[in-house]
This record gives structure tokens, sequence and C-alpha cells, in this order.
């Protein structure tokens, strides 16, 4: 009978194996082009001006779990001071004319930004607009948008998987009608 419970074991554990699939995920990324806006010296802060909408789908069966925004402020040196927003989330900012952003100390100034809310990504589009807020001009590298998304386990099973159960579960029960004949 201890063999009945030890194959019966072995059998549980190697379907338990075969049928644990890996969870979905996918990367998303989207980038937005550089800018290198036209100068001003007056009006601030300037209406906002769209750089672009990038449109994405969430794979189905899965959900955004983690999403990332990264650039460079300055692309050549430095920048006007600038808002950087995607859908309405501020992502980047030069605050002023002292910030070195602004003064092109030490070259440009990478930025980035976890998102904490993931519910503007939702919808499976995303607009950049910038607002500059102090003279010069706005210059901005490509701005990357990463998004992570995961989905259920989907069970991994390949025909030799498939065979191998077979294989075992003919085992036994060939092996648990030997022991009951005796």
């Amino acid at each position: 009978m201890n063999r009945v419970r030890l194959t019966c074991s072995a059998l549980l554990i190697l379907l338990s194996a075969f049928l644990s699939g890996q969870a979905l995920a996918d990367v998303i990324t989207l980038t937005f082009p550089l800018v290198s806006g036209a100068g001003h010296t007056t009006g601030f802060p300037l209406p906002p001006v769209t750089v672009g909408t990038q449109t994405f789908t969430i794979p189905a069966g899965q959900h955004i779990v983690s999403a990332t925004a990264s650039g460079i402020l300055g692309n050549t040196g430095s920048t006007a001071a600038v808002d950087v927003d995607l859908d309405g989330v501020m992502v980047a900012q030069c605050p002023d004319n002292t910030a070195p952003c602004w003064t092109g100390d030490n070259g440009p100034v990478p930025w980035s930004y976890t998102y904490t809310d993931l519910s503007t990504l939702l919808d499976g589009s995303v607009t950049m607009t910038y607002t500059q807020t102090t003279e010069t001009s706005v210059q901005l590298s490509a701005t990357t948008l990463t998004i992570i998304t995961s989905g259920n386990a989907v069970p991994a099973l390949s025909p030799v998987a498939l065979a191998a159960m077979a294989l075992m579960m003919a085992i036994g029960a060939f092996v648990y009608r030997r022991l009951l004949n005796r």
C-alpha cells in the first residue's frame, strides 16, 4: 500500500510541475520625439505644446503593473524652464532659470518618473505636452514611457509533457492493479 501512496504522490507532483505555467508579462515601450522648441522671451507661462500622442494595446488577460517615464532635460546642454506632462501627469520639470537644467551646468539633466497611479494609462493612449515657463527655448531629448503588464499563469503543456503524463498515469494504474491483485 505504501507503493500506491508513493506512486500517487509522485504523479501529483509531476502533474503540478507540468501544469504550473509561467505568468504572462509584456513590456510596452513608447517613444516621443526630441523637442527643440522656438525661442521665446515673454508671455510666460506659455500655452501647453503637444509633442505627440502614442497608442498601445494591453494584451488580453493582462493588466498594467508598473510604468516609468524617462528622458533628458536639455538635449544639447540646457533648456528653458519647463513642465513635461504625459496625459496631464507632470513627469519632469526644469523649475526655473537657476536650476542646472537651465544653466547647463554639467550638461543635460537626466530624469525619471515612476507612476504611482496607473489609471491615466488604462485608455491605451498617452499624449505628451510641455509648458514653457521662462525665456529661451525648450530642449528635450526623446522621452520614453515603459509600461510593464502581467497576467494570469497559463499552463505550459507541450506534446512531450502530455506524453510523459500519460505514461506516468499508465504506470501508476499498472502498479495499482498489481498491488490490488496480490
